[in-house]
């Protein structure tokens, strides 16, 4: 039996282990990923989850745009896409009265208003 020595265990192979895993690996640590079944798998591996900037909380939009930026880059950062597609995200009133609930801390930008 080969006994390996590592600096740091990560255990979970989902988004964030293998984030942290690989963050460390570039940082010079010896690294192991400790998983029960295979990385990616659940939440990870099945997520609908969009790189995105609306529907935030204004407090989160710069980390937003920096996550967006490393997505948009994932290819080049690890050598392989991960599955990403960028795609637009829409969100609509569909009627005037809806339309107030779209506007706070969205800023009020001419498009936004009303129909006069």
């Amino acid at each position: 039996m080969t006994v390996e020595a590592f600096d740091v265990a990560v255990v979970g192979g989902g988004l964030h282990g293998l984030s942290a895993a690989l963050h460390l690996a570039r940082a010079g640590r010896r690294v192991a990923v400790i998983e029960r079944r295979w990385t990616g798998r659940h939440a990870s591996g099945a997520t609908a989850a969009g790189v995105r900037t609306l529907g935030r909380d204004i407090a989160e939009i710069p980390i937003s745009l920096e996550a967006m930026e490393m997505w948009h880059a994932i290819e080049t950062i690890v050598g392989d896409p991960c599955g990403f597609h960028a795609n637009g995200q829409l969100r609509i009133a569909e009627t005037v009265e809806q339309m107030p609930a779209l506007l706070p801390a969205r800023g009020d930008h001419p498009r936004a208003r009303p129909p006069a």
